[in-house]
């Protein structure tokens, strides 16, 4: 589940936060607004590249944002399901651990 949450994270950091790109020696950087909070995007329904440009668009591409959720989901499924066996597997141990303790505490 710790893997599925870093995951999870650096997905809402691509998407949320601002960035800069540089591509070559020669080119100046671009200053690019968040993906998700671009300018005119909220307002008008302007998709990203046609408000920010090609070069952030291309930056921030779809591909590797969805191939990280899509990793994400067997980690965080498996994670859930040791997670509840284990929650569990303790709690009925400590039920037949109490259940035994009364039946001792019986006989006497």
């Amino acid at each position: 589940m710790a893997a599925a949450a870093l995951i999870w994270l650096w997905i809402a950091y691509l998407l949320i936060f601002p960035f800069s790109t540089g591509q070559g020696a020669n080119s100046k950087p671009v200053e690019c607004e968040s993906r998700d909070f671009h300018q005119d995007g909220r307002k008008y329904a302007v998709s990203y590249r046609a408000d920010a440009g090609e070069r952030c668009d291309a930056e921030r591409d779809w591909a590797p944002i969805l191939a990280g959720l899509l990793l994400s989901l067997p980690l965080a499924a498996l994670g859930t399901g040791l997670y509840a066996t284990g929650t569990s597997a303790t709690r009925t141990v400590a039920y037949a651990t109490e259940i035994a303790r009364l039946n001792a505490t019986k006989e006497f």
